[in-house]
């Protein structure tokens, strides 16, 4: 084997090297890049959820004081006729 033959396969076996190197380095930065993204997206699912539960908890918030409301205008509205009833006797 002559020489240049030999530089070409240590030339071919040390680009070969840094090949492998530097797919395992992207391998795992990708896998990394993943699993942060995907950490991520569970905690904005998990914020999500909570910011529902808490609209969802407003409107019956407001649903329960419109009950109210329409129960105390019914009561005063009845209230008005007795009062009302028992004036024109």
């Amino acid at each position: 084997m002559d020489n240049e033959q030999h530089d070409n396969e240590v030339f071919a076996d040390v680009w070969g090297e840094i090949g492998s190197s530097l797919s395992t380095y992207l391998t795992v930065t990708q896998n990394r890049i993943a699993s942060e993204l995907l950490t991520d997206a569970q905690r904005a699912a998990n914020v999500m959820d909570e910011t529902i539960k808490l609209v969802e908890a407003r409107i019956q918030l407001v649903e329960d004081g419109l009950a109210r409301m329409t129960g105390g205008t019914q009561a005063a509205g009845a209230l008005a006729d007795e009062l009302e009833f028992a004036n024109t006797r």
